[in-house]
């Protein structure tokens, strides 16, 4: 084996050993069935999109919440996912 395909076949193998592991991570966490923040303290500073007013945290259902309108934002892998056309419009007569 020459000595470039030695050096090409090692970082191959370095590089997917990482990303294996971190869709590991991912499974495990996609499987939990409440999403968490991975850091609250940013929830501070995040607002509605869509309505610009602050988000309330609802970690039993795995979402962030805009009173306002009625809109909850998903959170996956602990990453909020603040795009309008993810939102779900909550009815009334839903309790959130």
């Amino acid at each position: 084996m020459c000595q470039s395909h030695k050096m090409f076949t090692t970082a191959v193998l370095a590089w997917r050993r990482p990303l294996g592991a971190a869709l590991l991570r991912g499974r495990t966490i996609h499987s939990s069935r409440t999403a968490t923040l991975q850091d609250e303290t940013v929830l501070e500073r995040l607002v509605c999109p869509i309505s610009k007013l602050p988000l309330e945290y609802l970690p039993a259902h795995g979402v962030l919440f805009c009173r306002e309108i009625r809109v909850a934002y998903p959170i996956r892998h602990g990453i909020p996912i603040l795009v309008p056309t993810e939102g779900r419009i909550v009815p009334d007569d839903e309790g959130l």
